[in-house]
């Protein structure tokens, strides 16, 4: 590579070799780097980044050398705005923590207007004599891997799509209860502050979480009345059953976790795996109280909808024992602020404020809650 290249020459500078040599190894990293788009910097670890050294293939995208050196073009000029915060964060973060070197990936704005996305690998150098914190970099425009990419996330996401659309069409009687769960599961993702890419799995995962039901005969997931224990038992299967739908397919997010996980409880009591606390994924908690909400909320051939007073009691009774006591808190921070929403999630919300506000028996049975 260029970088190894320059390497090589300055360490033969040091132990004295031919200078033709070096000078032959210099013009090939040069041309390397005039040729691929890869730029070598130095910018002081100041307010705005001044860059004091630049080279390479500068032009490539857009820019001269001297704009940079003299000021002219400034981190803020270059950086897209809405990732110039997070760039930052993340740097001022990986120096607090004495990490010496990093990658970022990020948006620039080309001279020409165009947006390009960057891989910036950067080492952190102190200078002696207290001269300060330099950083160090080699940025390569990655713009075709990360359009590659998101053409791969997308196609994923049409995949997930496809699957939750043919369950639904298997299943009348829980026709939407994924894609609402997924919404209200985003919707908690947000409320607790989590990532767009991180809130983005949540959702897909949550479309998927009962692909297992496949596995299931229709007569015994929408049947009236209790389940038998053996009839239950089967249900339960269909959690291992989504796995194994899924256990091929390469997620950029843990998909599989969350359909392994989404009926786990922070007691322990849950299942496949009989997971507590933190070993449960806090992607899989989430769904976890998006789909025992929504269950309980909508109409089910074994029972009416309950209102949504009662259905927030419910978790509100689990909370912190059963259920992530973050993701219950926004989930009735939600429920109370958009209740009267007409989007598909909020609709099933409404319908369950007319259910009866009595059932005869307390709490939700617990194995008419995990049904779904």
């Amino acid at each position: 590579m260029a970088a190894d290249a320059l390497a090589h020459v300055a360490n033969g500078i040091a132990d004295g070799l031919d200078p033709r040599l070096l000078i032959e190894e210099l013009a090939v990293a040069k041309f390397i780097l005039e040729q691929n788009g890869i730029v070598l910097y130095r910018a002081r670890m100041e307010e705005g980044l001044p860059i004091e050294y630049v080279s390479g293939n500068v032009a490539h995208f857009g820019y001269s050398a001297d704009q940079f050196k003299s000021g002219a073009v400034s981190f803020a000029d270059v950086v897209h705005p809405d990732d110039r915060d997070r760039v930052l964060a993340e740097l001022h973060d990986h120096v607090a923590h004495g990490r010496r070197e990093f990658i970022q990936q990020y948006r620039i704005i080309a001279a020409q207007g165009a947006v390009l996305w960057i891989e910036d690998r950067t080492y952190v150098r102190d200078i002696a004599d207290g001269a300060g914190i330099y950083l160090e970099g080699i940025v390569t425009d990655v713009t075709e891997r990360h359009r590659a990419q998101e053409r791969l996330r997308q196609s994923l996401t049409q995949t997930i799509g496809a699957i939750a659309a043919t369950i639904d069409k298997r299943d009348p009687y829980t026709a939407g209860h994924q894609r609402r769960v997924a919404a209200l599961a985003r919707a908690i993702a947000e409320q607790l502050g989590l990532g767009a890419d991180q809130t983005e799995g949540v959702y897909l995962g949550a479309l998927v979480h009962d692909v297992g039901k496949m596995a299931i005969p229709v007569d015994i997931l929408s049947r009236p009345g209790r389940l038998s224990f053996e009839e239950f038992a089967l249900v339960k299967t269909h959690v291992r059953a989504g796995v194994d739908v899924l256990r091929d397919v390469v997620f950029p997010w843990p998909i599989i976790d969350m359909v392994a996980q989404h009926h786990e409880r922070l007691n322990g009591s849950g299942y496949p795996a009989g997971l507590a606390g933190d070993s449960i994924r806090l992607e899989a908690r989430i769904i976890a109280v998006a789909d025992v909400f929504e269950s309980m909320s909508t109409h089910r051939p074994y029972r009416p909808a309950l209102a949504v007073d009662i259905a927030l009691e419910e978790l509100l009774r689990g909370r912190a024992t059963l259920f992530d006591a973050d993701a219950v808190d926004a989930c009735l921070t939600i429920a109370r602020v958009h209740a009267g929403d007409q989007s598909a999630l909020w609709a099933a919300l409404e319908r369950g404020r007319d259910a009866p506000t009595g059932t005869g028996d307390g709490p939700l049975a617990k194995l008419e809650a995990a049904r779904d």
